[in-house]
């Protein structure tokens, strides 16, 4: 090969980059070998791992595009060598089958990855991610903001995936390892758990479409003009990373706090495209020190408890996780001094007042134009009982939401477990032991016994 052709060079518009392709599929290297060769670059091939070192340690070339799964030497262990004996960069091939190589690869410092089957542009786009300008190494753009987590155990039913699955590897950086399109055999997500695994990501627009719930950018109910968007929703979701965190005790199993967390935090993620939803959580976590934590504890509640009731659907558990942090979105326009009166120091008119908080928080959400019908459902009856002696509509047991009752009993809970004017902040066993003894006929029997569920003696 002559110097000339050793050397990178500009074709058109693009940098020509000398590249080996590894793979042991001898039609797959040639497909790529020519799609490479078409779009202007240089490369070569090698039908295997140990084939790739022979070629390294005789020629140059500007990066390895090789497959993980490989006869003899893997992927893996090539990029390891790679990185001791010719440091450049190293592109894997990669897919569902390979998550736990993936995350090892990432450990070692692999500089992309490819989600097999992908696409020319993908290929091309993970190329130049390989080499960026002075200008895109400055730039760093917070991809949390854009995905959501997704249970493990979610993924158990081997259906086929509507959506790009991705893998979290380190703050801001995401791998996609599976295509929309995909099945994923319910063995290998057993194994996926027991190697640790709890969460995979998806893009948070495909996850709003996952759960059917649609956001429209519409800002119908305003806060502050004063402070950007962005610095709202930061703001609101660093408040609510602290909440979650104080929320973390001994007597909840850790994968279920992983996993109700991950649900509240998806509900604010979500809730932030929206610029009303955005303020009004603003406005909750502004208004009174114990509104915002309040709310962050319903929700999280809510979720334990659905899942202790089996509800398995990720719509279900959103709707319900969403409707714990906004049921109480009513009182934002309640007066601080009423909020912060114990409840027996209130007047008649005080009480209410109070007591229209459901109304008032319904009317405000339907303001925004993107609040599914259950979670309006969930505000308007989280103060409804089961004997019919609650408020607004005094509804009984068959009339109310099923949703509203779960909400309703953690609201209840965390009014005695969470610090606030009328309460010190009981531990869980005296607060579940109050809510019993007092009205246990008010909630419904099998929320109740979810509840008391969720809590586990510490194991020795």
């Amino acid at each position: 090969m002559t110097d000339e052709k050793k050397d990178s060079k500009i074709h058109g518009s693009v940098q020509a980059r000398r590249i080996l392709v590894v793979d042991d599929d001898y039609y797959f290297r040639q497909i790529l070998e020519k799609s490479l060769a078409h779009h202007g670059h240089l490369p070569s091939c090698a039908e295997n791992a140990k084939h790739a070192q022979q070629i390294l340690s005789l020629d140059q070339f500007d990066m390895v595009l090789s497959d993980i799964r490989m006869p003899e030497m893997s992927g893996i262990e090539l990029l390891h060598w790679i990185k001791k004996e010719r440091p450049l960069p190293v592109v894997l091939m990669t897919g569902f089958a390979e998550i736990l190589e993936t995350l090892e690869a990432a450990q070692l410092g692999a500089d992309g990855f490819l989600a097999k089957p992908f696409k020319t542009q993908e290929l091309l786009q993970t190329i130049e991610s390989c080499f960026p300008k002075p200008q895109e190494k400055e730039e760093k753009k917070n991809l949390d903001l854009d995905f959501c987590k997704i249970g493990i155990e979610d993924f158990v039913s081997g259906n086929e995936m509507k959506f790009d699955i991705y893998i979290r590897i380190a703050e801001s950086k995401y791998i996609k390892i599976a295509h929309s399109g995909e099945s994923i055999p319910r063995d290998r997500i057993e194994v996926y758990k027991n190697k640790g695994i709890h969460f995979l990501y998806m893009l948070k627009e495909d996850f709003k479409k996952y759960l059917d719930f649609n956001l429209t950018l519409v800002s119908a109910v305003t806060h502050s003009e004063k402070i950007e968007h962005q610095k709202k929703i930061a703001f609101v979701k660093h408040t609510t990373e602290v909440l979650l965190q104080n929320m973390h005790t001994s007597e909840i199993k850790e994968e279920d706090y992983m996993q109700a967390r991950a649900l509240v935090e998806n509900g604010v993620s979500l809730l932030s495209d929206n610029a009303g939803a955005v303020n009004l959580l603003a406005s909750l976590a502004g208004h009174t020190d114990h509104l915002y934590a309040h709310s962050v504890g319903v929700s999280f509640y809510s979720a334990m408890i659905g899942k202790r009731l089996g509800w398995h659907s990720a719509s279900t558990r959103s709707k319900l996780s969403i409707g714990g942090l906004l049921h109480d979105v009513g009182k934002k326009e309640i007066p601080k001094e009423i909020l912060n009166k114990v409840r027996a120091d209130l007047s008649a008119d005080e009480v209410s007042l109070l007591e229209t908080h459901p109304i008032r928080g319904v009317e405000i959400l339907k303001q925004l134009q993107c609040i599914p019908t259950d979670v309006l459902q969930i505000v308007h009856e989280h103060h409804e009982n089961c004997l019919g002696l609650g408020y607004p509509a005094h509804l009984r047991r068959t009339k109310i939401h099923p949703l509203a009752k779960v909400v309703g009993l953690a609201n209840a809970f965390c009014n005695l477990a969470i610090k606030n004017p009328n309460s010190p902040g009981f531990g869980p066993a005296e607060a579940i032991r109050r809510l019993t003894s007092l009205n246990p006929e008010y909630y419904d029997e099998a929320a109740l016994e979810a509840l008391m569920k969720v809590f586990t003696p510490p194991t020795t």
